[in-house]
This record gives C-alpha cells, structure tokens and sequence, in this order.
C-alpha cells in the first residue's frame, strides 16, 4: 500500500514530461507528422496519437497540411498554434505591478506598469485587481480564448493555497494572494514566487528552450534561484529549494531580512548594495558619493562610477565575486545545462556577468566548469511577466487532468 502513491505520482510525471517532449519537439521541428515524432522521441505510435489528440484539443497545435510521402497516405503534419489564446501574466514587486498579454510562443502582446500608493497588501491586490479587469475586457473584445492569469510574486508562497507565507521587505505575513484575486475576478489565478517564475518563462520561451535542467538565478531586492530539473521545476520538500539568498556567506557580516547574519542576499542584492555604499563613506569622504543625500544613492548610481570611483570599484568588485559564488553553488548542487541571470541588479551591471563567470570557475568541479552555459536573461525588466504568463502555460500540459 505505501508505494501506490508515490508509482501513481512517478507515473503522472511521466506522462506531463512526455507531453513537454511532444510539445517542444511540435514548436521546434513543426510542421512534423506524428511518424517522425514517435522515431524522433521514442514514443510508440499509439502513445504519440494519445499525446497529440490531447495538445489538439488543447488548442495548443493543429492539424496543418498533407506532407510528402514516396508511397501510401500522405501524412497530417502538425503544427504548433501560436495564436491559439492569450496568456496573462501579472509580476508584484515592491514598488508597482506590471501586466502583460503574451501569445503562446511568450511574445507580449501588451504590457502596462502602475505604481502603488503604499505596499499594505489590501493596496496592492486591489489596484492589481483593478488593473486586470482592465485587460481581461480587453481580452474579451479579442474574442480570442484566455487560457489563464498567472502572477509572480516576491514572497514566500505555499503553492498549494496561493498564499504569501512571508514577503520580508513591506513586512507582509500571511497573506491569501490568491483568493484574493479570485475573489475579485471570478476567475482562477496562478500565483508562484518569481524567480520560479522566470524560470519556467526561460524553460518555455527564453534561452533555456533547447535544455531540461537549468537554474535561474535572480538578483533584486532579494536572492534567489529557480530550479527545473528534467523540465520540471522543482521545489523541494518543504518548498524552500533554491532559496541560496540566505546561504551563510560571511558570519560577521549584516543581519539579514530572515533574521539570520552574513547571508548571500547581505552581500549582492540591490538594498544591500546601497547599505555598502552609503556605510563605505565613513571611510571614502572623497568618493563621488558623499555630496548625495544617502536616501538618493541608488544601484544606478553606484555602478555608473564603478570605474572612477575607488568605493564604488571595490563594491562592484565584491559583488561579482559574491555572484560567482553563487553561480558556482548552485552548479556544484543542481549540476544544470545552463545558469539564466536575471534582476535589476544583473540588468544595470552587464560586466557583473563576466566577471562573475571567472569566480565560477575557480570554485566549480572540473567536470562540470567548461559545459555549463551561463547567460543573461533576454528579457529585461519583462522576465517577471513573461515568467508568470510561462506558469499559465506550463500548468496547460501538467497535472493528471490533461487532456
């Protein structure tokens, strides 16, 4: 009895990583008939029929034309559909929420940004709500399908409820992020933490389509990774992988928003870096710097005079190693294809990459240093919505209700 469950769960992940195979193979290689599937992906011939008749009714590929054949039936090529419905994502940050329409190949078809009053959470997932009924009748006058709203959000979420467990920097707690939205919309509504997020917007529509295991790396105001590991994501036992923001790096460092002292996030997040920076001229007085009020010294700012300015290089300088020993962790933990950067921090300091790869190499095992790929994400500040409209479409082809 106490193994069912666990073969019943190994199995609806076979099934979902077989659909993702299809699927990819579908968007990549099509039109493609469904013979050349199955000798292309190993699936036996009933297998890819089941597959693909459950991705048609879907919407998500079509029956195009008739391909070549030397003798017998001209095969149905398949195709994926791009234009088949709208998905919407939905990125919470701090300071104000953007919302995007993609296609299904991720493409925004619009995006809006809007600032918040104050960061109460009654505030935030009011003017969200507001904002999206906004677009959803912009959807429905498309007359085009809406397949689902997804939403990146900086805290700690329980996946399973929808709910913000823990968001540090306006002080939220238990928050019901979900329900709340649904209450207002009378729609449903995917809510994932962001860098999980972009993670699956890399995986679906970014650098990362040709690979199945990767790690997005985000550096914002906090720290942290998203893991997909043979195209699934992953989270953990206790829903706290990839969570390398609080990895000890300095015991006599600052404390930390968790609580605890020296962590990763206390070295290289956009907050902390401005802390470095403000408390560095009690020691640098000639630095640039000092004639700005401290409330106006920004990322920006500091990383404009990394190379004039003696406080501005030695912090630039420390957070690339930070970095490389971030990527460098979670290279030796997940061993991944490739490692995605994103945030604002990585997107203001493109040097930070580069110098970054050098500590990488230097602390990663041999066999794994010169094969992984390590980029900067493509998307910019569009990662966070690209990444929860990938949620939607991710969710589309997983859990056993396929189909």
């Amino acid at each position: 009895m106490p193994l069912q469950k666990p073969l019943k769960a190994s199995q609806e992940l076979i099934q979902e990583l077989n659909r993702i195979a299809v699927l990819k193979r579908v968007r990549d290689k099509g039109p493609i008939s469904r013979a050349d599937l199955a000798r292309e992906t190993g699936l036996s011939p009933s297998a890819i029929t089941s597959l693909t008749g459950a991705l048609i009714r879907r919407s998500l590929i079509h029956e195009k034309e008739l391909g070549v054949s030397r003798k017998g039936r001209r095969p149905v090529l398949l195709e994926f559909n791009y234009g088949g419905g709208i998905l919407i994502g939905v990125e919470i940050e701090m300071d104000k929420v953007a919302i995007a329409t993609t296609n299904l190949r991720g493409s925004l078809l619009n995006i809006q940004r809007c600032p918040f009053e104050d960061h109460s959470p009654d505030t935030v997932l009011k003017k969200t709500a507001s904002l999206l009924r906004n677009v959803l009748e912009e959807v429905r006058a498309s007359k085009i399908s809406l397949y689902g709203i997804g939403v990146s959000f900086p805290g700690v979420v329980d996946v399973q409820t929808g709910a913000c467990l823990f968001w540090a920097d306006p002080g939220w707690g238990y928050i019901e992020v979900k329900k709340s939205l649904e209450a207002d919309l009378g729609l449903p509504v995917l809510v994932e933490e962001d860098v999980r997020a972009e993670a699956l917007g890399e995986f679906w529509f970014g650098l990362a389509q040709e690979v199945s295991n990767l790690v997005c790396i985000r550096v914002d105001n906090g720290v942290g990774a998203g893991v997909i590991i043979d195209g699934h994501l992953y989270r953990g036992t206790h829903n706290t992988a990839g969570e390398i923001g609080h990895i000890m790096v300095d015991p006599d460092g600052a404390r930390c928003t968790c609580g605890h002292v020296g962590c990763l996030q206390t070295k290289i997040s956009a907050p902390a870096i401005v802390r470095q920076a403000i408390e560095g001229l009690q020691h640098h007085p000639e630095s640039a710097l000092s004639g700005i009020p401290p409330g106006e010294i920004t990322l920006q700012k500091i990383f404009d005079l990394k190379k004039s300015d003696p406080l501005c290089q030695d912090i630039f300088e420390e957070v690339s190693i930070f970095l490389g020993i971030a990527v460098a962790t979670v290279v030796n933990v997940y061993d991944p294809e490739m490692v995605i950067l994103t945030g604002s921090v990585i997107e203001q300091a493109d040097e930070l990459l580069e110098r970054g790869k050098v500590t990488e190499t230097r602390q990663v095992l041999r066999t794994a240093a010169d094969k992984v790929d390590i980029q900067k994400s493509g998307f910019g500040e569009n990662a966070g919505v690209v990444g929860a409209a990938a949620l939607v479409f991710h969710n589309l082809i997983s859990g056993p209700r396929f189909g």
